[in-house]
């Protein structure tokens, strides 16, 4: 699954540019709730209501890790975004 060598990727990356892991989960959080908003205001999307980056970062039954550091959330909204083009 391609999501386990984004996660590698991702971690590579950090740990590289001596990123924190707390660093790089707020980075992420606030990219991704970017996302979410610009995906809330798609009239075909299947939510109307955006994340912001304090739920996307927080780990809940509904937002869950897949492969550390990737989480549920982050795929949807990356199927989401690759639905579009």
């Amino acid at each position: 699954m391609a999501v386990g060598y984004y996660a590698i990727l991702e971690s590579a990356f950090r740990f590289n540019k001596n990123i924190s892991i707390g660093n790089q989960s707020d980075f992420v959080a606030e990219m991704y709730a970017y996302f979410s908003k610009l995906a809330s205001r798609n009239k075909d999307a299947w939510t109307d209501s955006a994340l912001d980056a304090n739920e996307i970062k927080n780990i809940t039954k509904k937002i869950r890790f897949k492969h550390f550091p990737i989480i549920n959330i982050i795929v949807q909204v990356g199927i989401l975004i690759n639905l579009q083009q």
